[in-house]
């Protein structure tokens, strides 16, 4: 089926260089750009879901919902940390030796 291959395709082409984006940030430790990307991603999923309520993908409705709740909560989580993720007793101790 044609709309499979090209929404797959879509759904490779966005989620791959969002997954290194996340996996970037997260190495790094900047919680509040995590939790903005995090928040998109959420945000993603969430028109997702909008668009598998049109095409009548009741499977997709389900996923997408899960998935914009748990990027939601994990985003505000990370918009209410301080500092880098790892602790700063951890990077002093990582980077000075």
């Amino acid at each position: 089926m044609p709309t499979t291959s090209i929404a797959g395709a879509y759904l490779t082409d966005r989620n791959f260089p969002l997954a290194a984006l996340l996996l970037l940030l997260l190495v790094v430790g900047w919680p509040r750009m995590l939790g903005i990307v995090v928040g998109t991603t959420a945000v993603i999923h969430a028109l997702d879901a909008v668009c598998d309520v049109a095409y009548k993908n009741s499977a997709g409705v389900a996923g997408s919902i899960v998935f914009a709740l748990i990027f939601g909560f994990a985003a505000l989580w990370l918009l209410r940390q301080r500092g880098p993720l790892w602790g700063s007793v951890a990077w002093r101790a990582k980077w000075h030796g």
